[in-house]
This record gives structure tokens, C-alpha cells and sequence, in this order.
């Protein structure tokens, strides 16, 4: 019995590295769910206006947030990506 692989939820870029846009609902639902994890808080941010006291440490746990949310998602897109992350140089012209 073969292992069959995972749904993919994003399709390859047809020129370059990496994914392209999102093919299923569960693709559109992480793109906005690391949308929503990455941006809003920024505008919490603007909003609440910390004081100096807290403003670099919030400034500071906002951009670790970002950092591991956008190794999450990248990890995410590699393995739902359609035949994978690899290079491509479009479709061949002949």
C-alpha cells in the first residue's frame, strides 16, 4: 500500500521558485490566517499607542511573531505545493 500525498493547496509558480497562488479553500484560509497573524497587530499597534516603556518590547514581540509566522507559512506553501518547490522557467516554447 503507497502513502498517498498530501492535497496540495498551493500551485507552482510558473516562472521562478516557490508557490503561487492558493487552488483550494484550505490554501486561501492559511493565506489569510498569516495575513491576519502578521499585519493586524501592527495596526493594533497605531491604534492602542503604547507608551515608550512598553512600545520597543511590543515592537520587539511583534517582529518575533512575524518572524516564526513567516517560517510557519513558508513551511506550509513548500509541502501543499503542487510537485513541490523547484525551479521553473515557464512553459517551454516550441
Amino acid at each position: 500500500m503507497s502513502a498517498q500525498p498530501p492535497k496540495p493547496w498551493f500551485a507552482p509558480k510558473s516562472h521562478g521558485y516557490g508557490s503561487g497562488l492558493p487552488i483550494s479553500w484550505e490554501g486561501w484560509v492559511a493565506l489569510m490566517l498569516f495575513l491576519a497573524i502578521t499585519i493586524l497587530p501592527w495596526f493594533a499597534l497605531s491604534v492602542i499607542h503604547p507608551d515608550n516603556a512598553h512600545a520597543m518590547m511590543f515592537t520587539v514581540c511583534l517582529s518575533l511573531v512575524d518572524i516564526f509566522a513567516t517560517a510557519a507559512f513558508c513551511y506550509l506553501c513548500k509541502s501543499r505545493t503542487a510537485d513541490g518547490w523547484k525551479w521553473r522557467w515557464g512553459k517551454d516554447v516550441g
